[in-house]
């Protein structure tokens, strides 16, 4: 009994749960890239939002301090998609259970067509079989 316990319950090594410090700091640097996307838009809404109001769109009426706000968070906004697409493509794949390559792929496909070949051919003897009998009788 002591023999299941040690090694999972069904004879298989059990892996170790220990904190994988990959995840934790995962969404601490998430964290610090949403405050630097905050920071850098707050930053920058002031000259973009003097330049839209001088250059793009003179004779609009507006609120000084709303559109800043506005501005801002559309800064943020493309910052914050900015740095998730980075963030996807240079993050570490992670190869889990789960993860299936292309040679699993081939060989998963051909023992289908090994199992099914194998079926026909069982199926095949077996009405040869009962043809047989059925000529003896």
């Amino acid at each position: 009994m002591a023999l299941r316990d040690d090694y999972g319950g069904e004879g298989r090594i059990r892996q170790s749960r220990r904190t994988n410090w990959n995840r934790a700091l995962r969404y601490v640097f998430g964290l610090i890239l949403t405050i630097c996307a905050g920071a850098i838009a707050f930053v920058l809404s002031e000259p973009v939002y003097t330049w839209l109001a001088n250059n793009a769109l003179p004779e609009i009426p507006y609120y000084v301090e709303e559109m800043r706000i506005m501005v801002g968070v559309g800064i943020f906004v493309i910052l914050a998609m900015v740095f998730v697409v980075l963030f996807t493509v240079l993050a570490p794949r992670r190869r889990g259970k789960d993860a299936v390559t292309e040679n699993q792929l081939d060989k998963i496909k051909k023992e289908k067509l090994a199992e099914e070949r194998a079926r026909k051919m069982r199926q095949r003897k077996m009405r040869d079989r009962m043809r047989n009998r059925d000529r003896n009788v």
